[in-house]
């Protein structure tokens, strides 16, 4: 899939989340916000998608694989430059080389952060420099990887007494999941591939 036919199909298909049960939960309205980038760059006519990995020392999520992101501070005027502001902060992508998008329905964390996927488009080389104490790398997954469900996993599980499904998402020796690979469901959905596998 090159960006034309990414644009073409996430403007065709009609916006919807995949399971979120904790949105219905009694406090939801007053989770933290968040907001997530999820960066696209086509090379060699495909497309790639930024992840990161958290560093080691930190209190929340060490080592899980994310996207550039964080909460939304008082100063920032919209999700869309919170996600902006913290991939520059983390990685160095600056927001002027960025094309949005759009964005992904919200997304509730069992952290208690309601998460506001911003997706967009990057051209050219890109050298990333990472923030040592949020990332400890950055790396590339092609789109089309993550859009075959082979290559995507559902559990469901129980946790305090609710039915929650957690998604596994594996590239190289990176094990994606979580909120992260959540997203990333919704978004292959989105562009009209089958779900994750049970």
């Amino acid at each position: 899939m090159n960006r034309q036919q990414f644009l073409a199909q996430f403007a065709l298909s009609p916006i919807s989340g995949v399971e979120d049960p904790i949105a219905a939960h009694p406090k939801a309205g007053l989770f933290k916000p968040a907001s997530v980038l999820l960066a696209l760059t086509e090379r060699e006519g495909e497309l790639q998608l930024l992840l990161t990995r958290r560093a080691s020392h930190l209190r929340h999520h060490a080592n899980q694989v994310s996207f550039p992101g964080g909460k939304v501070d008082a100063t920032d005027p919209s999700a869309w430059h919170a996600a902006t502001r913290e991939a520059w902060e983390e990685v160095g992508l600056a927001p002027d080389r960025l094309t949005r998008v759009g964005e992904l329905p919200e997304f509730h964390t069992i952290s208690r952060f309601r998460m506001m996927p911003q997706l967009a488009f990057f051209d050219g080389d890109f050298d990333p420099v990472l923030s040592q104490d949020e990332v400890s790398e950055c790396f590339f997954v092609p789109l089309a990887h993550l859009c075959e469900p082979a290559n995507r996993r559902a559990v469901d599980l129980k946790r305090r007494g609710a039915d929650h499904r957690v998604y596994f998402m594996f590239w190289q020796h990176h094990q994606i999941w979580g909120a992260t690979a959540a997203v990333l469901e919704q978004l292959v959905r989105h562009l009209g591939y089958p779900r994750a596998q049970l």
